[in-house]
């Protein structure tokens, strides 16, 4: 929650602008499992000036930003993508197993420097993308 808080805190937004739902037994949507990749999207908005209150809208400039990454990584159209919803309410792909490994194989194999930082913040920071334990 401190982390999540943080990063809305240095990109200077209010953090009543996440979207993700209130997590059962909670009291903010700080708390919720997928805060951090909300408040990573409004982050992308201010930096840009996209518009806030819109972010997890399929045709809002950084969900297109999204899309265009993955398609980048599979080298695929991002037109055929199918996009669904999760429980947190952003857009989220339909993809084959094997889609899936190739985002996973690209993410380890060192050749991509977008990839590489995510892979040394997550090997950094463990708890913030399996929680504790």
């Amino acid at each position: 929650m401190r982390q999540v808080f943080n990063i809305l805190w240095r990109v200077d937004i209010d953090p009543s602008l996440l979207k993700c739902p209130i997590p059962p037994g909670k009291r903010s949507p700080l708390e919720y499992n997928c805060s951090g990749k909300h408040a990573g999207m409004l982050a992308v908005c201010q930096q840009r000036n996209l518009p806030l209150n819109t972010y997890m809208q399929s045709k809002h400039p950084v969900q297109q930003l999204v899309l265009k990454k993955v398609a980048e990584i599979l080298r695929m159209p991002a037109e055929e993508f199918i996009t669904a919803h999760d429980d947190c309410g952003v857009p989220t792909y339909l993809m084959q197993l094997g889609q899936m490994a190739s985002l996973y194989a690209r993410l380890g194999s060192g050749d991509n420097l977008d990839m590489e930082r995510i892979v040394r913040a997550m090997t950094h920071y463990p708890e913030m993308v399996a929680g504790e334990g």
